[in-house]
């Protein structure tokens, strides 16, 4: 009896040892099933370390042995079911970026490829045009839809999207884009108005001649930063934006094309906003030596900073030069009698049109016209120059509260020059010009005649046909005919201009034909800051 009883303890307490070993296991009905192992993350960007990495072994996860169910019959010692490991997270393996050349290697001209190099020494044609430019999708810091500063070729314009998405999710940064595509002409424009704008050498430090610059190449993009109002200025490398940029750029195949100290290789001053797509082993390669495309390929640029102070890249005497002058100046071209553009003698520059501003200096315009001062002219229809060679312009009347008269066209009224009896304009002690005066009303109010045109007053002459003055130095002008009963001024019944006595002296050029409505160019912009 106390035999069977040990028995039955033995049997109990095996049971319990089986309880006991199957703590924490799946139940039967999930016992077969293989537990899976933890998520693999996502591979991180690599860095320059990542690239000596190997493909790490991933361990298997163990999968458990089913316990047998305890019946009646006596059940042999079950063999105990390992704890399963945790399966490990395996390490991303990076990919490896393929070796390039070690520098200097053959220059590469192949506008083909992606790392072709474009500068003053080897320019593009006014006919290339990339042939496959798309619009990147990131934020640009302009609102033009159309505009082709938008476009990349759709390589350079695919990375800089990882590139936009990079910076976003990593650091929270938003990198605009400024100004990416540019054709030969466009290039032409902005390298001629910073000429005008800003001079020859400031131009050739920071842009690009046309056919010179990497723009046109559809694989470089100028970047800003909001806090600096979407500037390209040296501030740019000191944000956020910009010192992420410079670590990271090359991660998606862009360099810094014109990086700092090193503006007598590559012929243009540090420029932290322009990066340029040549393919990640290559940005990675000049990235980690500290190389610009011209030390890769063993070509400093010929052109010294020197030699380019006062040298300007493109024909300045051109009739294409001359009206992008006029177009930048916001003015028009003046024009001799036999159609040529008028070119100043002194400065190989044309003559252009003056614009008559207000007492502030603010260009006037009506209707989104700017208006012009037109110039005096001899009796041989020439223009009248001064002693340097300027074209002298006659008087655009405003009236005592500042106002520009306009006739009934629309355009200014002008007061007329003075001419002396021997042909040459009048003038005063001082030099200045001598102008007519405004006829007045009895109420002072100025006198216009029906076509809108400003009556002047008649200077007196003496038998000579010369100008009287008065003591103080004034000009003598008639008066008109008043009617006595009522003090108004006896007018002309066909012209209704004022009735003077007759032995007033006929002055040549008293009047001039109303100019023709004038129409300026659309407004010439270009991106604020430096230019390239």
């Amino acid at each position: 009896m106390i035999q069977k009883r040990n028995v039955i303890f033995m049997i109990l307490l095996l049971a319990a040892a089986c309880c006991l070993v199957g703590c924490g296991e799946p139940d039967t009905a999930k016992a077969n099933t293989p537990t899976t192992g933890p998520a693999i993350s996502s591979a991180a960007t690599p860095t320059p370390a990542d690239f000596l990495g190997t493909e790490p072994a991933i361990a298997a996860t163990a999968t458990p042995t089913a316990v047998p169910t305890a019946t009646g019959t006596p059940t042999p010692t079950p063999t105990a079911t390992p704890t399963p490991t945790a399966t490990p997270t395996p390490t991303p393996t990076p990919t490896p970026i393929p070796t390039v050349p070690p520098a200097p290697v053959a220059v590469n001209t192949d506008t083909t490829t992606i790392d072709f190099i474009i500068n003053r020494d080897y320019p593009l044609t006014d006919a290339y045009r990339p042939n496959d430019l798309v619009v990147p999708d990131i934020a640009f810091a302009f609102s033009d839809k159309t505009a082709d500063k938008r476009k990349l070729k759709k390589v350079a314009a695919d990375a800089l999207e990882d590139l936009y998405n990079a910076a976003l999710a990593e650091e929270g940064l938003t990198i605009y884009g400024v100004s990416g595509y540019r054709s030969y002409d466009r290039q032409y424009d902005i390298y001629g108005a910073n000429l005008i704008n800003k001079g020859i050498r400031h131009t050739n430090l920071y842009s690009a001649a046309p056919g010179n610059s990497e723009h046109q190449t559809g694989l470089a993009i100028d970047v800003s930063a909001k806090s600096i109002g979407f500037a390209l200025k040296n501030s740019f490398a000191s944000t956020p934006e910009g010192i992420w940029l410079t670590e990271n750029c090359w991660r998606f195949g862009f360099i810094l094309r014109y990086p700092k100290d090193k503006e007598h290789i590559t012929g243009y001053a540090y420029e932290p906003w322009h990066i340029r797509y040549v393919g990640v082993p290559l940005a990675y390669y000049l990235y980690t030596n500290n190389l610009t495309l011209e030390e890769y390929y063993g070509s400093p640029s010929s052109h010294t900073l020197s030699e380019l102070e006062d040298r300007p890249l493109i024909d300045m005497q051109t009739e294409r030069f001359y009206l992008l002058y006029a177009k930048t100046l916001d003015s028009e071209l003046l024009y001799k009698e036999d159609g040529s553009i008028w070119v100043s003698d002194a400065t190989g520059l044309p003559h252009l049109k003056e614009l008559i501003r207000d007492a502030e200096g603010n260009i006037l315009r009506a209707n989104g016209n700017a208006f012009f001062i037109e110039p005096i002219y001899d009796a041989s229809g020439n223009y009248v120059l001064d002693e340097e060679g300027n074209i002298l312009y006659t008087k655009p009347y405003f009236d005592a509260e500042g106002n520009l008269w306009l006739d009934y066209n629309g355009s200014p009224v002008y007061l007329q020059p003075l001419w002396n009896a021997d042909g040459s304009l009048a003038k005063d002690i001082d030099g200045n010009i001598l102008y007519t005066e405004p006829e007045r009303d009895g109420f002072g109010l100025e006198l216009i005649t029906e076509t809108g045109s400003l009556t002047q007053k008649v200077p007196v002459r003496d038998e000579n046909g010369e100008l009287t003055f008065h003591e103080d130095g004034s000009v003598v002008f008639y008066e008109p005919y008043i009617n006595p009963m009522t003090g108004e001024f006896i007018t002309d019944s066909t012209t209704g201009l004022p009735l003077y006595p007759y032995q007033y002296y006929e002055v040549p050029h008293n009047t001039l034909p109303l100019p023709e409505e004038e129409v300026l160019p659309e407004d010439f912009w270009i991106e604020g800051g430096f230019f390239e």
